[in-house]
């Protein structure tokens, strides 16, 4: 019984490293890719929408681990429960997930397996001395944007056979707008850490403004700036009034949460916002990925969404309040 109990929160903690509600906005860049390209169903798509899942899981899962230092400051038990999984047991499961992920990318065709060893080394190198892409602003924000640009690159390069590439449906302001999204996102997903950040050393997005409020105020103007241009294209390029009036709910959603990190400066306050602000990225994408008909399309796609519900309904997440210190300073107020 007490072998069982352990094996289970043993499996508790994993999940919660790997963050499952921040995995999905990969999930519909890969549908937004299949309904671009018009791919006739096959099992194969399957396997490439776990894969598009598993790739932020595992490599949330690594970053747990190599951000003890920072984490120490306010994610106190976040670093308690890296620890006491061992490092042994962490490096057996990230390898494992790894060859499980490289295997289901082999499975989905020939361009996919092309793009794995890009992928998975860019995975890795984002927090993994001595590359640490996530340390470096422009190298971290471009690391970060492919979270959503690689899927939909990999999404589009799929073809009706396994060995044909396809491609000729991959666009350019599709692949670009995805980016700037990520990109937008990753300036916000700093600021949570900019006290931690700053007494670790680290030069970070945030942490290279003189104050969270500039810091911040550049993230929303950022982010925003980047939804409004997403969502133009996807404007001029659906005809779906369902769509439109769906993505336009979510447009002002996501523009208004993120005006909220200018007048939040708590660093447990922060983190929970970024749990909204990460489902608003999500649902951004969601709306953007919505299938123009029925079929295995809108299958797939709301078998994304019941997976994305379940992980926000499910609190298992590495950043929820209890793994925050309650000694979290607030950020200093400068103009």
């Amino acid at each position: 019984m007490a072998k069982r109990f352990a094996g289970r929160a043993t499996a508790v903690t994993l999940v919660a490293l790997s963050r499952p509600r921040t995995c999905f906005v990969s999930v519909f860049s890969l549908l937004l890719a299949f309904s671009t390209t018009g791919i006739s169903w096959t099992w194969r798509l399957l396997s490439a929408l776990i894969a598009s899942y598993l790739v932020p899981a595992v490599a949330n899962l690594h970053n747990a681990t190599t951000d003890v230092t920072e984490d120490s400051y306010h994610l106190s038990n976040r670093v308690l429960a890296v620890r006491r999984l061992g490092s042994t047991r962490v490096t057996v499961v990230l390898v494992s997930s790894t060859g499980v992920l490289a295997l289901l990318l082999a499975a989905t065709s020939l361009a996919t397996l092309a793009v794995a060893p890009v992928g998975i080394g860019l995975m890795y190198m984002y927090s993994m001395p001595p590359f640490r892409l996530k340390s470096q602003p422009l190298a971290g924000a471009c690391t970060f944007a492919l979270v959503a640009a690689l899927p939909y690159i990999g999404g589009s390069l799929v073809s009706n056979r396994w060995a044909t590439i396809g491609g000729s449906q991959l666009r350019l302001w599709p692949t670009a707008l995805l980016a700037l999204v990520m990109c937008g996102k990753f300036f916000i997903k700093n600021l949570p850490d900019f006290d931690a950040d700053k007494r670790a050393g680290l030069k970070a997005t945030a942490t290279i403004f003189t104050s969270y409020r500039n810091a911040a105020v550049t993230a929303v103007l950022f982010e925003a700036g980047a939804y409004v241009a997403a969502s133009v294209y996807v404007f001029a390029s659906t005809a779906s009034t369902l769509k439109i009036i769906m993505h336009w709910v979510v447009l002002l959603l996501c523009v208004g949460h993120a005006t909220s990190f200018v007048r939040t400066f708590d660093a447990l306050a922060l983190n929970a916002r970024m749990k909204w602000d990460m489902l608003a990225t999500t649902l951004f994408v969601a709306s953007w990925a919505f299938p123009a008909e029925a079929g295995y399309h809108m299958n797939l796609w709301l078998l994304s969404m019941l997976g994305l519900a379940t992980a926000m309904i499910v609190p298992l997440d590495s950043r929820a309040g209890w793994y925050i210190s309650r000694t979290s300073e607030r950020h200093e107020q400068q103009s």
